[in-house]
């Protein structure tokens, strides 16, 4: 601010004649400066709704979501199936099938050992603490 009142105190003028403005330079200035405010605000506003919409799918609770109960044990994976009925819940090791488009809560945690769950073409990696559950949604879609 120091620095732009010396500036202005030092600029030599004639008394009564206005700063010397190239007026259709600056007239193209103001109008490529105003069309380019104007795009970064459209472009903007358009990834933002791009990424919404795409977040609201990724991130979409389903109707009526699948229970995936895994325990990790030292040398295998207990994968329960739950339900809201006893008789439609079931236990299967070592296999995951998942329903395309359905939504898929898993819910993990360890028995003995510290694991990781790792599905690459699902979802990302988790760790799993004796003790500690951690949860985990997914939803598989055919491409």
């Amino acid at each position: 601010m120091t620095v732009l009142v010396v500036a202005l105190l030092r600029q030599k003028r004639a008394p009564g004649q206005p700063l010397d403005l190239h007026q259709p330079f600056e007239d193209r200035a103001g109008r490529i400066v105003l069309g380019l405010g104007v795009a970064t605000t459209v472009f903007v506003l358009a990834l933002s709704i791009i990424s919404y919409a795409g977040q609201r799918t990724v991130f979409a609770k389903g109707a009526n979501p699948l229970t995936l109960k895994i325990i990790g044990h030292q040398w295998w994976w207990e994968v329960r199936y739950e339900a809201d009925s006893p008789h439609l819940s079931f236990v299967t090791a070592n296999e995951i099938r998942v329903p395309v488009g359905r939504s898929v809560n898993v819910e993990l945690e360890s028995a003995d050992v510290i694991h990781s769950f790792w599905v690459p073409s699902l979802t990302g990696k988790m760790d799993l603490v004796t003790g500690q559950q951690n949860a985990m949604g997914l939803t598989w879609r055919a491409s």
